[in-house]
């Protein structure tokens, strides 16, 4: 089986994990973005390929730490990526690669570009938001140079709604990129609505 048709599976089986109507969505994004990837072939169609793939992987840790997490439900007029309605936990996704800066300035536009969006909603309906990050396979950004990039920018003490941030690293060799990826949570010490459970990797 070639890594593509592994990658292919997994997200099969991710998909049939999570019940109606996620299943649907899910379902429909993947449709959306094979279509748009093989009609207009560029890079940012293949990159949106590869987010959805993040997404799901995301989802499907927050189903194993034991939470109960809803695909792009909507929720005051938004979709978040993840919605859990009984732990009141807003989950939101993006990817380090891609781009043409560097990759600590990417992750800080686009941490803020999620907080803009989500903070007026999160703090109206009193809900934990965890932003979750995507590392890259080549180790261009690491657990440490996020944390680095927290610091610099004063980003937990100045975002009081963002309750953590879940770094998600996965391994240069791509047959081991499906069973090998490592989940840790950097809590915001500051955070106005802390998480009661960390999402790290058991």
């Amino acid at each position: 089986m070639t890594v593509s048709a592994a990658i292919h599976r997994h997200v099969r089986t991710i998909v049939n994990g999570f019940d109606e109507p996620s299943r649907s969505r899910m379902r429909m994004k993947m449709r959306h973005d094979r279509a748009a990837a093989r009609d207009l072939r560029t890079a940012q169609a293949d990159a949106a390929v590869r987010h959805t793939y993040h997404e799901f992987i995301v989802g499907r840790h927050l189903q194993r730490m034991g939470f109960s997490p809803e695909y792009n439900r909507p929720i005051a007029g938004k979709t978040p990526d993840w919605f859990d309605a009984e732990t009141r936990l807003l989950v939101e996704v993006f990817s380090v690669d891609g781009g043409t800066t560097d990759a600590s300035s990417r992750v800080i536009s686009r941490m803020a570009k999620k907080l803009l969006r989500y903070a007026p909603t999160v703090r109206a309906e009193s809900l934990s938001f965890v932003i979750a990050l995507h590392g890259d396979p080549f180790g261009t950004f690491t657990q440490n140079q996020l944390a680095e990039v927290l610091k610099s920018c004063d980003l937990f003490a100045g975002n009081k709604d963002l309750s953590g941030v879940l770094f998600v690293d996965r391994p240069v060799e791509p047959a081991q990129q499906l069973a090998h990826r490592s989940f840790t949570y950097l809590t915001n010490p500051h955070a106005t609505r802390p998480m009661s459970r960390s999402l790290a990797s058991a």
